[in-house]
């Protein structure tokens, strides 16, 4: 009897037999006025998969803290292989040097040495990968001769646009953009997460690359000269260190249905200009993740927009 009285109490306190109605996702609408109107390539990607990202960063403008003893994650990882590419490129613009690997491993131990002391753990397993990776991203830069040997690295670049009366700008800084002997221009991503599939890319879902391009057809890289054409959009993976095969993974995005490169960017810009545009509807609310698309790592705001509280009740179930 004394049990039954506190699992009674006990009950009472859970909310037992009580239904409960969820909170819906966030789904913010602020006014057309304080909307950013200023966007890089890769934030136009966070638009079209993650709007509240944007709502939180540039609206709320809040900013996420670093995390104290950060683990060597998926995105630091990117970011620290990302940086051996770009120096090795930056510095071999314009010739290889005889000794490729040993130049690569040379720029990357540089890059271990910060990690040596705090993180040797880490620097124990990257070690032997790299130099599998210094030999696959040899061979891509001796294949890479035969079109060019001029690049541009981090290469920044910037274009204005009209929006439904209202003037935008879109901004990037290109990772590499290879200029082909005879003419034309081929733009490159290095990417350490998943890489994009062609249809993505077509469909207008990652953007990055075509609207590069289409920067880059508006004179909007000062190096540059306005008109250039377009030869080849490239994504080179980064996460080579995963496997032991021989080659650097390479994906070469050609354009949809027959259209040219130029075309290709075109069409992409009308995109953007038409998703823009909904956003200078006050009813076009900036929601959280709407594709419910699976990432590598959590987003930075969503714990604000209480993913966990939510995603698990929604109607399609997924999280």
């Amino acid at each position: 009897n004394f049990s039954k009285k506190w699992l009674k109490r006990f009950e009472s306190l859970d909310g037992a037999g009580i239904p409960s109605t969820p909170y819906p996702p966030p789904s913010p609408r602020p006014q057309v006025s304080s909307r950013p109107k200023r966007f890089s390539v890769t934030r136009i990607e966070r638009l079209i998969g993650d709007p509240y990202s944007i709502f939180a960063s540039d609206i709320l403008r809040l900013k996420p803290l670093d995390i104290l003893e950060a683990p060597f994650d998926a995105r630091r990882r990117g970011t620290f292989l990302h940086a051996i590419f770009e120096e090795f490129s930056r510095k071999w613009q314009s010739a290889l040097p005889d000794d490729i690997e040993v130049e690569f491993l040379a720029i990357a131990e540089k890059h271990l040495a910060y990690l040596r002391e705090a993180k040797p753990e880490t620097v124990a397993l990257l070690s032997p990968s790299l130099k599998v990776l210094a030999r696959r991203f040899a061979k891509f830069e001796r294949g890479r001769l035969d079109l060019s040997r001029h690049l541009l690295v981090e290469a920044k670049g910037q274009t204005s646009f009209m929006v439904d009366g209202k003037r935008h700008a879109l901004r990037c800084y290109a990772d590499r953009i290879e200029i082909i002997d005879g003419g034309g221009a081929n733009i490159c991503d290095y990417k350490s997460g998943v890489m994009p599939f062609a249809g993505e890319v077509h469909s207008g879902k990652k953007p990055q690359l075509s609207l590069e391009a289409w920067i880059l057809r508006r004179g909007g890289f000062g190096d540059i000269e306005k008109g250039v054409s377009l030869v080849g959009l490239t994504y080179i993976s980064t996460r080579a260190i995963e496997s032991l095969g021989a080659e650097l993974n390479v994906r070469e995005i050609a354009p949809p249905n027959g259209k040219t490169f130029n075309e290709f960017a075109e069409e992409s810009s009308q995109g953007m200009r038409r998703l823009l545009k909904a956003y200078l509807n006050e009813e076009q609310a900036y929601l959280c993740r709407p594709r419910r698309e699976p990432r590598l790592y959590a987003g930075d705001y969503d714990h604000l927009a209480r993913l966990l509280e939510w995603s698990s009740t929604t109607s399609d179930g997924e999280a």
